[in-house]
């Protein structure tokens, strides 16, 4: 048994859980809680999450938007981009709060996150004012830290899109930033999302499902994937993405429709994303002069 496994058996959950909110507050007040000057993104779900955040930092980067990225594959600050070395998606509170400061000083504007339900559950996501949350799907994993529950899983994830609501609205650059839902309507539990409280609610996909007057649609269609990447429409207008596989569309679907929310025009996203060559570790290619294919990409679980 390993030594985190002897503490959470023998610590009770309340301590536990205090412990990392003191920790995710003293982070934050030490910082002076700095996601308060930013636009703050996040992207939460199964899978799909690092594509997401890393489609959508280059489509906001092309759109010449200063922008930070905490995720997985990354950390970005403006130009800087760096591999993130500690096999967490979401870094400790102090390390995570210390990276939107130095971020606010870098004058980054935007702040895009991978934001997971472990994080959630210990606090890492409390103290940073979320303007937008996005949820890409939800399949049965990650349930050993949820006592095997995928009802505690998917409510455990809900409570980033019922932070908005708790959130302070924010005024940057004289203009006020609206709280937002964005949603893969294609997915089974998208509703179970969208029920939560947002200014404004969007959701995206193929399937044309009757939805209340409130909720916008993005409409997604025509996908073809081939050797030379995936062909795809939204709402009515052309994309092509130099990455394959069909979920690569709804993942660049997705991050265009955010992007477009946020005021980024179809040109700059249809340049940007065309400009994608690889993700790396995500479905990427290995060309070494093999006479046969490989393919490196993180397909750990039945759905990947």
């Amino acid at each position: 048994m390993s030594v985190k496994e002897l503490i959470k058996k023998f610590i009770p959950e309340f301590v536990l859980n205090t412990y990392h909110w003191l920790w995710s507050f003293g982070s934050a007040l030490f910082y002076g809680f700095p996601s308060k000057d930013m636009t703050v993104i996040g992207v939460t779900g199964t899978k799909g999450k690092s594509s997401t955040v890393f489609m959508l930092a280059k489509i906001l980067e092309g759109a010449g938007l200063p922008v930070a990225v905490s995720s997985s594959l990354i950390f970005k600050i403006k130009e800087k981009e760096w591999v993130n070395p500690h096999h967490m998606t979401m870094v400790g509170h102090h390390r995570l709060q210390k990276l939107i400061a130095d971020a606010k000083k870098a004058g980054c504007k935007y702040l895009i996150m991978e934001v997971t339900s472990e994080g959630i559950k210990q606090h890492r996501s409390k103290f940073i004012d979320f303007d937008m949350a996005v949820f890409t799907n939800l399949t049965p994993e990650h349930l050993q830290a949820h006592g095997g529950s995928f009802e505690k899983y998917k409510e455990t994830k809900g409570k980033l899109f019922e932070s908005l609501a708790h959130s302070e609205k924010k005024v940057i650059d004289g203009k006020k930033i609206e709280k937002v839902i964005l949603a893969n309507g294609d997915d089974d539990h998208a509703e179970y999302f969208l029920n939560f409280w947002a200014d404004k609610k969007y959701v995206f996909g193929e399937k044309d499902r009757k939805l209340s007057d409130s909720v916008t649609k993005f409409m997604l269609s025509d996908i073809t994937a081939g050797p030379e990447g995936v062909d795809f429409y939204l709402n009515g207008e052309n994309f092509h993405l130099p990455l394959f596989g069909k979920f690569n569309a709804y993942n660049a679907g997705l991050a265009a429709s955010c992007a477009n929310i946020l005021g980024v025009s179809y040109e700059s996203i249809r340049e940007s994303l065309g400009r994608i060559k690889k993700i790396e570790g995500r479905a990427e290619y290995v060309k070494a002069g093999q006479d046969f294919d490989v393919i490196v990409d993180l397909a750990h679980t039945p759905s990947s």
